[in-house]
């Protein structure tokens, strides 16, 4: 993903629950867990209700910057967790 360092708002823009985030911000949860969290974020409520994309760990360590290992380790700690189904 290409970044300017100049977002706009109608670039698009993820609208998230604030009972979420704040839950988010007070868990303790790993990094590379974290960023996977924010791609799920990313591509459910980023998308709008009526869109739904279906993410491999290919694509979750793709868009997270993170090596395939890595990505996997991290989605079994999710699931583990049941922060992820």
């Amino acid at each position: 993903m290409e970044r300017s360092g100049h977002p706009k708002r109608e670039d698009g823009y993820t609208m998230i629950f604030n009972e979420l985030l704040e839950a988010l911000m007070c868990a303790d949860i790993p990094k590379r867990a974290r960023r996977l969290i924010d791609v799920q974020m990313r591509f459910s409520y980023g998308c709008g209700p009526k869109e739904f994309t279906f993410l491999t760990t290919k694509d979750f360590s793709q868009l997270a910057s993170l090596d395939w290992s890595n990505a996997r380790k991290a989605i079994s700690w999710l699931l583990e967790h049941n922060i992820f189904e």
